[in-house]
C-alpha cells in the first residue's frame, strides 16, 4: 500500500512543484489537490491497518475535495471491494477512468470487481483493456486466465486480492518492470525501496507513463539527492534522460546503477539500449548478452541482441534472434517492432507494415510502434500520413527531443520549411547534443543561403 500519491500531485500542478510540500500539511494554502491528497494518504494508513472503512471514508473525503482526485476514485473502489459493496466498488473505478481512461489499475481492478459481481463477459473486457494498455501487466495477465475458470464454476474468483498500483501500472510496490510508451527501456526493478523516497519513484513513473518526461527528470534526480546509493534511482533517471535523447547522460547515470547493483538485468538491457542509439554495437551486443545470462528469457534483452547482431552485419542472425523473442514473449509488441525495423531496413516493406500492424494490435497505444510506423511511411512516400503520425506521438511526448527531430525531418521532406526549423530548435532546447536536429537546421540553412 502506498503511503504517499505525489504523483497526481505532479499530475494536477503540472509544474512538480508540488513535490516540495509535505502531503500531509493542513493549512490555508494548500490546493484543493493537495488536500484531497492529504485524505488518500490518510486512508491509505488506515487500510495497511486493516481498518476500511475509515480508509473508505477518507478516500470519500478525497473525492468529495476534488471530484478530480483519479487516485481517491480508484483507492474508494479497492477499500469498497473489501468491504464487500462490490456494485459501488465498480461505480468508483468506473469514475477513475472518467478521469483518465488508459489508467490500467482501475481497468485490473474493475475486472476484478465484475468477475465477482459474476459478470464475466464485462471482466472479460475490463482486463483485455488493461492488458491492451500494458501487455505486461501480471496481475491482469493472471485473473484474465481465471475468469474462465470463474465462468464455468461459477464460484468465486480472487485469484489475487485488490492490490495497490506502482503510479504507472502493477500489482506490487515498485517491484515491477514495465512496458512503456516511448522506446523498449522497461524500468529497473528494485524489491524494497525505503519509503522516504518511494512516493518519489512513484511520481517519477507516473510522469514518465504520461509523456512527462522533464517532470520525470527532475523526480527523479531529486530522488537521487535524497538517496545517493539507490540504484533505483540512477537507472530511472538513465532511462528518462535516454528517452529525452541524451544517451551519454543515459550512460553515466546506468553505470552508476551498475556499479550499485551489479546483477541488475534490466540496467545492462537500459546500458545496451543507449550504445544502440550511439552506433556501438559490439558494445550493445556484450551489454545484451550479459543480461541474458542474468535472465535468459527477458524479453527486451533478446530484442536488443537481435537489433545488435543485425547491425553489426549479421542480418539472418538478427532476424531469427528476433522471431525467436516472439515465441517466448507472444504477447509482447517490442519483438515484432524490431523485425519491422530490420525488415524496413532491407526495404521489405510490405514485411515491415505487417509486423508493425501485428505490434499495435497487441499494444494499441506504443509510441515506439507508432513512431517506427511513421518513419515507414516516410520512406515509402506517405508523407501526410507519415507527418500525422509523428505529430501524435509528439503530442503525447512532447518532452522527447527524437520525437521533435523525427517529426522535423519529415516535415523537411515534405516542404515545410519553417515547420521543420521550429521542430528542430524544441528538439535542440530539450537536447542540445541531438545530432539529428542540428543536422536538419544546417541543411535548413544551407537552402537559405543558397537563395
Amino acid at each position: 500500500m502506498r503511503s504517499s500519491l505525489a504523483a497526481l500531485a505532479l499530475v494536477f500542478g503540472g509544474s512538480g512543484l508540488l513535490m516540495h510540500l509535505p502531503a500531509t500539511a493542513e493549512n490555508n494554502s494548500l490546493s484543493v489537490q493537495q488536500q484531497a491528497l492529504a485524505r488518500v494518504k490518510e486512508g491509505e494508513a488506515a487500510a495497511a491497518h486493516g481498518d476500511w472503512l475509515t480508509a473508505k471514508n477518507r478516500f470519500i473525503d478525497a473525492t468529495r475535495i476534488d471530484n478530480r482526485c483519479l487516485i481517491g476514485f480508484y483507492d474508494l473502489g479497492v477499500a469498497q471491494a473489501h468491504l464487500g459493496e462490490l456494485r459501488a466498488a465498480a461505480e468508483a473505478e468506473r469514475k477513475a477512468l472518467a478521469i483518465d481512461e488508459k489508467y490500467v489499475p482501475a481497468f485490473v481492478e474493475l475486472g476484478w470487481v465484475q468477475c465477482q459481481l459474476k459478470d464475466f463477459d464485462a471482466a472479460t473486457q475490463s482486463v483485455k483493456r488493461a492488458l491492451e494498455l500494458d501487455p505486461y501487466n501480471k496481475v491482469a495477465l493472471k485473473n484474465l486466465e481465471g475468469i474462465d475458470t470463474a465462468r464455468a464454476a461459477a464460484q468465486r474468483f480472487r485469484p489475487l486480492p485488490p492490490q495497490r498500483p506502482i503510479g504507472i501500472s502493477g500489482p506490487t510496490v515498485v517491484s515491477h518492470a514495465v512496458s512503456l510508451p516511448s522506446g523498449t527501456l522497461p524500468l529497473c526493478v528494485e524489491t524494497k525501496v525505503a519509503p522516504a523516497t518511494a512516493s518519489l519513484l512513484e511520481a517519477g513513473q507516473f510522469a514518465y507513463k504520461h509523456g512527462q518526461l522533464e517532470v520525470a527528470r527532475r523526480t527523479f534526480e531529486k530522488m537521487i539527492s535524497q538517496a545517493p546509493d539507490s540504484a533505483l534511482a540512477h537507472a530511472n533517471l538513465g532511462v528518462a534522460l535516454g528517452s529525452m535523447g541524451d544517451y551519454d547522460g543515459q550512460l553515466a547515470e546506468e553505470r552508476k546503477a551498475l556499479a550499485l547493483d551489479p546483477k541488475n538485468a534490466n540496467t545492462l538491457v537500459n546500458i545496451g539500449w543507449a550504445e544502440l542509439k550511439k552506433s556501438r554495437w559490439h558494445e550493445a551486443l556484450t551489454s545484451y548478452q550479459k543480461a541474458l545470462s542474468l535472465k535468459p528469457n527477458h524479453t527486451q534483452a533478446q530484442v536488443g541482441q537481435a537489433l545488435s547482431l543485425f547491425s553489426l552485419g549479421k542480418e539472418e542472425a538478427g532476424i531469427a534472434a528476433a522471431r525467436l523473442a516472439v515465441k517466448v514473449s507472444p504477447t509482447s509488441a517490442a519483438p515484432r517492432i524490431a523485425i519491422a525495423t530490420m525488415y524496413q531496413a532491407q526495404s521489405r516493406y510490405p514485411e515491415a507494415f505487417s509486423e508493425l500492424r501485428e505490434a499495435l494490435k497487441l499494444s494499441p497505444q506504443n509510441m515506439e510502434a507508432k513512431q517506427q510506423l511513421a518513419s515507414l511511411l516516410l520512406q515509402s512516400g506517405e508523407q501526410g500520413k507519415a507527418i500525422a503520425l509523428f505529430r501524435e506521438v509528439v503530442s503525447l511526448t512532447p518532452s522527447s527531443a527524437p520525437a521533435h527531430a523525427a517529426l522535423s525531418l519529415a516535415l523537411e521532406m515534405h516542404g515545410d520549411r519553417a515547420g521543420a526549423e521550429s521542430e528542430a530548435e524544441k528538439a535542440l532546447n530539450l537536447n542540445p547534443k541531438l545530432q539529428l536536429a542540428q543536422a536538419t537546421l544546417d541543411r535548413l540553412a544551407q537552402k537559405k543561403s543558397v537563395k
